[in-house]
């Protein structure tokens, strides 16, 4: 079959969460079909990617204030930040010109771009991303705006499950938020247990979290931790050093170099030496949806994790329950520290937690079931047209796209 899928970002590096999930659904679906990929990045950089691929195409993001008009429209910020008439145009010459078969949009804010095409659809929404606005709304200024902004995108996830012919959500928290005959799929997360592998128990003085580090979750995560839990982790175990490591640290997770056990990496070619060396992971997100691939790569690395409720409620019951929880400073530095200081307790729930993810979050399956519902989805007839969901053309500079990407590799 001829496949076009398009996404948000550029797929490659896989270094982060979303960018692991898109690049896992191209290299399934590369393996059986004729693959074209659009996303949205910056032209000017090469692309190192896997082979098989037909043909890559990235279009210039468009500019920040499209996300405003695109409010005053009465449309969400979000569908306004992804607005791009070069890549609109793309998809629908390409469409008609390879003969798809089948169209396939990661994330709701690409939906618009596939909502009205005669092809059979499929959207990976991934998160609910109402829901991650909501809790914004509910924990950040401008609340207001943030509020709206929840709004707005819950229609266009509406207008997504009515128009698509399949839509797929990372955990069965995000489908819950969902009502009615158009419920979203499940279609988890995995991890490749090899690539991580178990290793030793750490140092018994190391706590490690992992993660892009511009993402506000995880930037004021890693600020909740250094600034209340670890001075009482370090009361009893005075050695304790936290080492936070992720591309784009904000300035204020930058800062927290500056103090005393806390190490601040930035981007890291390979998380693994910094995750082997560790005792402990922790992930100490206050908000946040999906499944968060920091867990899941740790406690393939066979670190035991200590984490808010929050971090662990899109995870499997049997993965879930090899996680330590705590919400609060005194209860979550108990935990961290009785890992350092009991090596049997960490070596005992590190391969506990190894154990689960292998059992319950390979990516074969997953990729099987990706493969299943293309193929279901190609051979019935597409769902009707949704009227007025073209994508306005852009009367911006020519040239946006950067050509077809280098041939290359990129390790998982």
């Amino acid at each position: 079959m001829k496949v076009l899928f398009l996404s948000h970002r550029v797929p490659w590096p896989p270094d982060r969460g979303d960018r692991i999930r898109s690049a896992r659904w191209i290299e399934a679906l590369s393996a059986e079909h004729e693959l074209h990929v659009g996303a949205l990045g910056d032209v000017r950089r090469g692309v190192a990617r896997p082979t098989g691929i037909r043909e890559v195409r990235i279009a210039r993001r468009p500019p920040r204030a499209r996300a405003l008009l695109s409010l005053l429209g009465g449309r969400s910020l979000t569908e306004g930040a992804l607005r791009s008439g070069p890549l609109d145009r793309w998809v629908r010459a390409t469409v008609a010109g390879c003969g798809a078969d089948v169209v396939v949009g990661f994330s709701s804010g690409m939906a618009p771009y596939l909502m009205d095409l005669p092809v059979p659809r499929v959207l990976d929404m991934v998160d609910a991303d109402s829901e991650k606005w909501r809790a914004y709304a509910r924990w950040r200024r401008p609340r207001s705006l943030f509020g709206l902004e929840a709004r707005r995108v819950r229609i266009l996830e509406e207008r997504v499950l009515a128009a698509f012919d399949r839509v797929t959500v990372v955990a069965e928290p995000e489908a819950a938020v969902f009502h009615g005959s158009h419920r979203p799929e499940v279609l988890g997360n995995g991890v490749d247990t090899d690539w991580f592998g178990g290793r030793d128990a750490g140092d018994g003085e190391g706590v490690v979290m992992t993660g892009v580090m511009d993402y506000p979750p995880n930037a004021e995560g890693a600020e909740w931790f250094v600034r209340h839990v670890l001075p009482l982790v370090r009361r009893d175990v005075p050695g304790a050093r936290f080492t936070v490591v992720g591309a784009s640290p904000t300035p204020r997770v930058r800062r927290l170099a500056r103090l005393d056990g806390v190490e601040v990496t930035g981007r890291v070619e390979d998380v693994r030496p910094f995750l082997f060396r560790a005792a402990v992971a922790v992930a100490p997100m206050a908000m946040g949806t999906g499944v968060p691939n920091k867990i899941l790569e740790a406690m393939a690395s066979g670190r035991p994790v200590v984490a808010t409720p929050r971090s662990v409620a899109g995870l499997p019951g049997v993965v879930a329950a090899c996680v330590r929880t705590a919400s609060e400073p005194p209860a979550f530095a108990a935990e961290v520290t009785r890992y350092l200081r009991d090596a049997g307790a960490r070596l005992g729930a590190g391969e506990a937690s190894r154990r689960a993810v292998a059992s319950e979050c390979r990516w074969e399956p997953v990729l099987a079931r990706m493969r299943e519902i293309v193929r279901e989805v190609a051979s019935t007839p597409a769902r009707g047209y949704v009227p007025g969901a073209v994508v306005p053309p852009d009367n911006g500079p020519s040239g946006p796209f950067h050509g077809r990407a280098r041939h290359g590799s990129q390790t998982p």
